[in-house]
């Protein structure tokens, strides 16, 4: 934690739970240290005191640059949850397709088939598959 005005009250603020966070305010005046976040469209507010406000981007090119480079890097660390999760989205009838088609490729990969394989096959392989055989 970077040392400043205020900054206790903003740790504070970040590890209660909301409804305790909500009684402790901002600071009223100027905290010199500003850290800044987008409240708006076009509206930049420091996390630390209420006098922290702007209409214009706060940062320089380099704070912009290194600012992009850390929410690349928290998207690329969010891409397996949103595998798991849209795995959780998916319905058992579209799961039962995905397995159709993996037992298409399987099939394919084994015997060298291409295109459709008939119901007939597909069946005779599936009992050869069941456990007990």
């Amino acid at each position: 934690m970077r040392s400043g005005k205020y900054r206790l009250r903003t740790a504070l603020r970040e590890n209660l739970p909301e409804r305790l966070a909500a009684r402790i305010p901002k600071g009223r005046y100027d905290c010199g240290d500003h850290e800044w976040y987008k409240a708006g469209q076009q509206t930049w507010r420091c996390y630390h005191c209420e006098p922290g406000f702007t209409d214009s981007v706060p940062w320089n090119e380099r704070e912009i640059a290194a600012r992009r480079l850390e929410a690349a890097a928290m998207q690329a660390r969010a891409l397996p949850d949103r595998a798991d999760a849209l795995s959780e989205l998916l319905t058992e009838e579209a799961q039962a397709k995905v397995e159709a088609a993996e037992r298409q490729l399987e099939w394919q990969a084994l015997f060298g088939v291409e295109g459709h394989v008939d119901h007939e096959l597909t069946v005779a392989y599936e009992a050869a598959r069941a456990p007990g055989r």
